[in-house]
């Protein structure tokens, strides 16, 4: 006689409000791209769902457990079919169900916040990285050039580890450009990237193309455009123990895209005022 199937624990999870669409909608068969001790990544339509347990880096896009990676056994691997919509996701033995909504922390537009006056440089980071290297030098081309899809190419899943220190520094890239106001080309360039790299960093990205990250990213960003040293000097050391070298590059790409990204009008004609006061 065979043994009758494991019943399916309910579980509650926090859904971002970014992917409240897919989670919310119709029933739709998704695929698990890939599995971790601390988070799952899941292939639903195209879009890459994340699941992560509460101790793991809150990815923007993600669905949050409230409990620890250690005892959870999620039960599934790559390649393994699942059903996402109707505020569940069904997995053969855990039934996640959205019981509230969370927003993921959002870089601050600099023409919003107002400008203290102060140049805009990625010396305000310190000596924490490095000035030069590969990394820095490929943000910087990728940030001045007409076209930065060669450039992008070049950064894109270079590196080893779940996200590899080319998508990491672009990520910290892309949150100065949305902050400052960019045209765009080089969030358009990552996105037309993204399946060349692992799931988890396409989850990154994809968020940092519209200025979403990590709380404690978004906090350190925010403080360097509007100036703000000791704000800088308390949110610096949390983002450099990111991952085994995730938030040294993310850092060294927000310092090299600070160091030649141009400045939107709105910052110029604050930054050219004569009180050096921050604007209302």
């Amino acid at each position: 006689m065979p043994s009758p199937s494991p019943r399916r624990a309910a579980v509650p999870v926090a859904v971002s409000s970014l992917s409240a669409g897919l989670v919310d909608g119709p029933p739709t068969v998704g695929t698990v791209v890939a599995a971790y001790r601390f988070g799952l990544y899941l292939d639903v339509a195209g879009d890459v769902l994340p699941v992560v347990t509460w101790d793991a880096v809150p990815v923007p896009t993600a669905l949050r457990l409230s409990g620890r990676s250690g005892p959870l056994v999620w039960g599934v691997a790559p390649g393994d079919r699942v059903v996402v919509g109707l505020r569940r996701v069904v997995l053969p033995r855990l039934d996640l169900v959205a019981a509230r909504t969370w927003r993921p922390a959002r870089v601050a537009r600099a023409s919003a916040r107002g400008w203290g006056g102060q140049e805009l440089t990625g010396a305000t980071l310190g000596d924490a990285v490095p000035a030069t290297g590969w990394l820095a030098d490929g943000i910087r081309d990728a940030v001045l050039a007409r076209d930065p899809l060669p450039h992008v190419r070049g950064l894109v899943g270079r590196g080893r580890g779940l996200t590899p220190s080319g998508d990491d520094a672009l990520a910290g890239a892309l949150l100065v450009g949305h902050a400052l106001g960019s045209d765009g080309r080089l969030a358009t360039a990552v996105r037309s990237r993204l399946c060349a790299t692992t799931a988890v960093s396409c989850s990154l990205l994809r968020a940092a193309t519209d200025g979403y990250a990590a709380r404690q990213v978004v906090t350190l960003v925010d403080a360097v455009l509007a100036g703000d040293a000791p704000t800088v000097r308390v949110a610096l050391p949390p983002v450099l123990d990111m991952g085994h070298s995730s938030g040294h590059d993310l850092v060294t790409g927000i310092r090299a895209a600070l160091d030649v990204h141009p400045f939107p009008p709105s910052v110029t004609s604050v930054r050219s005022g004569s009180t050096g006061r921050a604007a209302a």
